[in-house]
């Protein structure tokens, strides 16, 4: 570039983003997951004293925005990265419930989490990625024409499924949402106001 050779590297961190060669993102779901990590634990250690509203108000504001993060960009593309992601959020119920682990006495977090009526993080990440496609059919986004998916002849902003050889591509933004957004019901799909498209969706994601 320029004149000047680039380095060749097998990772590099771009907006916040660890970006790998090969399009895997184990490492970045490593990073996020360990600092969301750490800043939990602080959190136990400073607020264990707190009422439930404050913990749990700390939680989402300060931790899960970790995981959260352009997750459109690296939604785990294994199910054991996403239960990596999901055991943050775990140990983040029992801190806001104050039902440390106990082996000789386990209590589920499952129920934990319904109580705190929390979805889990698969289904926020499901939100998000029919969030922006919403933004992307609706010209809200800028997103070159030449990587658009390409509209069924059937429904005009329904979309014709790709054909994936390789696991990152696969995973990839458009491959991975269209199957959700065809899922919806017409009547969410012709929504033209965002505000009117969220609301409809959360109770079909159940966010």
């Amino acid at each position: 570039m320029e004149g000047m050779s680039l380095e060749i590297v097998k990772n590099h961190p771009y907006l916040g983003v660890e970006i790998q060669e090969k399009l895997k993102y184990n490492l970045h779901i490593d990073n996020i997951t360990s600092k969301a990590s750490r800043v939990l634990g602080f959190l136990k250690r400073n607020l264990r004293h707190c009422p439930r509203s404050v913990k749990e108000r700390a939680y989402q504001t300060l931790v899960r925005p970790k995981l959260e993060y352009c997750s459109t960009i690296w939604s785990p593309q294994q199910k054991t990265q996403a239960k990596q992601i999901e055991q943050i959020q775990r140990n983040a119920a029992r801190f806001v419930l104050s039902k440390p682990y106990n082996c000789q006495n386990p209590s589920s977090v499952t129920l934990m989490i319904q109580q705190l009526n929390w979805p889990s993080l698969e289904q926020r990440r499901q939100y998000s990625d029919l969030v922006l496609m919403f933004k992307v059919v609706h010209k809200l986004v800028a997103v070159p024409s030449t990587i658009l998916p390409v509209s069924s002849v059937r429904h005009n902003r329904k979309f014709i499924p790709y054909h994936c050889r390789i696991n990152a591509y696969q995973h990839a933004f458009f491959p991975r949402v269209i199957g959700h957004w065809n899922r919806l019901p017409d009547q969410v799909l012709q929504l033209d106001s965002l505000d009117s498209f969220k609301e409809a969706l959360q109770s079909i994601v159940g966010v």
